[in-house]
């Protein structure tokens, strides 16, 4: 059993959180890439020997989030972004504290840990609307919430008023692509698809040997 870091956005750890995610799209690169461009299928198997950087079914997923480490903070000193902090936003500023970036959090930070239950490969754009759903897209009773100009306020921002699509999967693509760029969708790349089960969401989990 593996224990590999992914990044989240802090979007995404919220959804972690609330129980909304179990599902993570990331784009495929280097060797295997190479392999499936010899491919005109949307679905196939990957070989043996193409193992996937996220790992496989019974591996260890700790996220990296934007957080920060205070002295003053009880427990451990580290406050996470997904939390939401806008109350002592200003005084880190007048402190000169900055949030750390995800890719900066060093593993003895992680709380939010994840086991990969499934890992496939497949195009973007084959994605289920089961899936979408699955990748933690927010909704309600109106709709699915549109990704496409929420950045510019701030995913999950109380005063924002998103728009709303009928579609899980037009909302699924307006995340995508409020990520990964305009036309990121439209490349139709081929990516890994891991599956997961949050196993803890206050630290590293205490697992049965």
């Amino acid at each position: 059993m593996k224990e590999i870091p992914i990044l989240f956005s802090t979007a995404m750890c919220q959804a972690l959180i609330a129980g909304r995610k179990t599902m993570t799209r990331r784009m495929v690169k280097g060797t295997p890439l190479k392999w499936l461009d010899d491919f005109t299928s949307e679905y196939v198997a990957m070989p043996e020997n193409s193992l996937c950087p996220y790992g496989k079914p019974g591996d260890l997923l700790w996220v990296r989030e934007s957080c920060l480490f205070l002295q003053s903070q009880p427990k451990s000193g580290w406050i996470y972004r997904a939390d939401g902090h806008d109350d002592i936003d200003e005084a880190l500023k007048r402190e000169r504290y900055r949030w750390r970036p995800s890719i900066h959090m060093p593993k003895v930070a992680a709380r939010i840990w994840l086991e990969v239950t499934d890992v496939k490969v497949e195009r973007l754009q084959q994605i289920s609307k089961e899936e979408a759903i699955a990748e933690g897209i927010l909704h309600d009773e109106i709709g699915f919430k549109d990704y496409d100009m929420a950045m510019a306020k701030g995913y999950g921002h109380p005063d924002y008023d998103y728009q709303h699509v009928q579609d899980a999967k037009l909302s699924f693509k307006s995340l995508w692509q409020s990520i990964n760029g305009w036309e990121s969708w439209n490349i139709n790349p081929w990516v890994w698809c891991v599956s997961f089960k949050v196993l803890s969401t206050t630290g590293k989990p205490q697992l049965k040997v």
